[in-house]
Formats: structure tokens, sequence, C-alpha cells
């Protein structure tokens, strides 16, 4: 059986996290160095008088923080608000699992319910309390080792923490798009599904079929609330893992080209907040 480790698992989540503090870290020391510098001046007297390009650069360095402080909060209640719809718009359809069609090993890794809606689809919410949701279309559709897939495949996104990933990366994303956060969650919503099927693939003694059974199914049928992100971008990474059993690196060069940009501008604001402090 496949293992997959703690930080293959949260890999996406822990880069998107480090880069985040990096860059808050780094405009929050050039913001402070050069208004230290400027206060420094002014209390010169007439000695000195703060040339203009400080004013600029302190003034800049204010804003900047300011704004990525601002774009976080959004980010965060945009990201909030539109999963509080979605729990609000399925909580009349819910009805429970019943236990004895639940795998004894994955029975208590998520609340389970059936949601009561022709569509075909399944997925797990919920950052304190993890649900797993199958509508009532795809489990009618399928056989017991279809649905046996489907169940692990969704508990997989449950022992991930997947949802709270997911509003991590995703406020991040929503946040600091510019640099790169959002390739960062493109290739996360990828690679989870790819990482959830290798556990679905091992509850069938490594048969296929009822993975790609189901998987079919939900795709013929109109996309589910919670599966329109990446749906064709993952099936298709799905269908290749499947075919090779070759799971994709989680970062690779274009990935790192991406964030060089990034890196760059944390340097030289790292670096001119140092000159400044030291001047």
């Amino acid at each position: 059986m496949r293992r997959t480790s703690i930080l293959s698992q949260y890999s996406y989540c822990f880069t998107a996290l480090g880069i985040t503090v990096l860059v808050v870290v780094s405009f929050g020391f050039g913001m402070i160095s050069e208004v230290r510098h400027v206060l420094w001046i002014e209390t010169m007297g007439t000695i000195a008088s703060v040339p203009p390009w400080l004013w600029i650069t302190a003034t800049t360095s204010v804003l900047i923080t300011t704004v990525i402080w601002y774009r976080i909060a959004v980010g965060a209640i945009h990201y909030s608000l539109r999963r509080n719809s979605l729990v609000r718009e399925i909580t009349n359809w819910l009805s429970p699992l019943s236990e004895e069609l639940i795998p004894p090993d994955i029975l208590h890794t998520a609340h389970w319910h059936i949601i009561e809606d022709s569509k075909r689809y399944a997925f797990t919410w919920g950052i304190l309390r993890q649900n797993i949701g199958i509508s009532r279309g795809l489990w009618e559709a399928l056989d017991s080792a279809g649905r046996r897939a489907v169940m692990y495949h969704e508990s997989a996104h449950a022992s991930a923490r997947d949802p709270l990933q997911q509003t991590i990366l995703q406020t991040l994303s929503l946040s600091f798009g510019p640099l790169g956060m959002t390739q960062l969650y493109n290739r996360y919503l990828v690679r989870r599904e790819i990482l959830a099927d290798v556990r679905a693939l091992d509850a069938n003694g490594g048969n296929d079929v009822p993975l790609i059974t189901a998987l079919l199914t939900a795709v013929q049928s109109e996309p589910g609330l919670e599966t329109q992100v990446g749906l064709t971008g993952a099936f298709e990474a799905r269908v290749e893992f499947i075919s090779t059993g070759r799971i994709p690196t989680w970062w690779d060069t274009a990935l790192r080209l991406r964030f060089v940009p990034t890196l760059l501008a944390v340097s030289l604001t790292i670096g001119q907040g140092v000159l400044i402090w030291c001047h």
C-alpha cells in the first residue's frame, strides 16, 4: 500500500505560508527601517533634512504593507462568505449515511452524509468539523466497489485536512495572486485529487476499474457544488496517474521560475531595509 508523507500532503500549504510570512516580514522590516530613519532625521532638527527619496520609499512601504494586510483580510472574508453560502445551500439536502455502509477504518474520519440531489458528485467540507457528502445521484449510479472508491477518496481529503488547506491556499491566492500563489493553488487542486486517488486504488487492492467508473460517472454529470474548480485539469492529470501510476512532483521548474520575481522583490526589499537601518 502506497503512503504519502505529512510533508507531501501539506507541501503546498507550507510553501504558501512560508512565502507569505517572508513577504509580510520583508516589507514590514523595510517599512520599519525607513520610518525609523525618517523619525531619526526629524529629531536632528535643522542639522539634517529628510531627503525626498526617503519620504517616497517610506510612504511606499507603508502603503504596500497596508495593502498586503488589506488583501489578506478581504481574501479571508470573501472565502468565508462563499463557504457559508455553500453550507446554507446544502443543509436542507443532507441525510445521514448509514454507518453499516461505511468501512470501519474510515468511519470516524468525518461525518458522512447523503446529499439529496440527482446530480453526481461528492466532496468534503468543514474546517473544524469535517463532513463528507455523496450525492444521491452518484451513490445510486455506482456498484459497491465504486462506492468504496468514492468513500476512500473523500476520506483521504478529510484525513489530509483538505478543507483547511483549501481555505488557506484560496485566501492567499485571492490576496497574492500576482506573487505566484494562484499557480501554487491550482497545482494543489490537481495534486490533492491524485493523492486521494492513491487511497481509493489501495482500498480496492490496486484495481482501477471502480475508481475509473466513479470518475467517469461524476464527470458525465453536471459539475457539483464543490467540484467545479479545476475540473478539466484535475481529470486529465488523474487519468494520466491511473494509466502510468506516477504521482507528479509537487515542485517543478515552471513553478520555481514563477516565484523568481517574488524572491527578487523580497531580497531587494530586505537589502534596502538593511542599508537604511545601518545608515
